[in-house]
């Protein structure tokens, strides 16, 4: 089992606008086996944390109360990738979330960060935290929005790959495009739909 939360690593820029959702993402694994548990901690190493780790301090303001970092110095990525907020399995690797970019990968067993998961290319910018399983076939399902525009995703879960939507003819994409700007944060699968749902609701 394994579990995702916020753990600020230094001391925040601006402790007036600080959220607890700023704090640096750490996953925590349980593990149970032959009758014993085992328990095991590591912080997800992205570039941005690993640069911060470099500097000795943090160098990002808040990305949920609006802080800002001033210039940052050469070097730094320009944004924060907090992936605090889901994890789970999937093509043999575990992926943890954070809205605004792509998946981070990590080994299972040993919590080591991997890197960036754009699903074998498939995916180029960012995708939502709020990911399904289908449970007929075990693909993950999920979308990216980007300003007004959504689109939909369906990996295999055999390979990890994108799966390019079947009825081209009656649907022409996996797109979507929104007519006034919402920050969509989840969804939910039915037989034929899949309802997306916006913060606050």
């Amino acid at each position: 089992m394994f579990r995702t939360s916020s753990n600020p690593r230094f001391q925040p820029r601006n402790t007036e606008r600080h959220h607890w959702w700023d704090g640096d993402a750490m996953i925590a694994g349980l593990y149970l086996r032959d009758g014993r548990v085992a328990y095991r901690t590591s912080w997800v190493a992205t570039d941005s944390m690993k640069f911060e780790v470099e500097q000795g301090e943090g160098v990002y303001g808040s990305f949920v109360n609006g802080g800002t970092s001033g210039r940052l110095p050469e070097g730094a990525p320009r944004g924060k990738n907090n992936p605090q907020t889901n994890a789970g399995i999937f093509d043999d690797q575990l992926l943890v979330y954070f809205e605004g970019a792509l998946a981070t990968a990590m080994a299972p067993q040993t919590l080591e960060t991997y890197g960036p998961y754009h699903f074998h290319g498939g995916v180029d910018i960012l995708c939502t935290a709020h990911f399904k399983i289908d449970p007929a076939t075990g693909d993950m399902l999920f979308f990216a929005a980007t300003g007004p525009v959504i689109t939909w995703y369906r990996a295999d879960a055999k390979t990890g790959n994108v799966i390019v939507p079947r009825h081209r003819r009656r649907h022409p994409g996996p797109h979507a495009r929104l007519h006034r700007q919402r920050e969509l944060r989840d969804l939910l699968r039915r037989a034929k739909h899949v309802p997306l749902g916006r913060a606050g609701t």
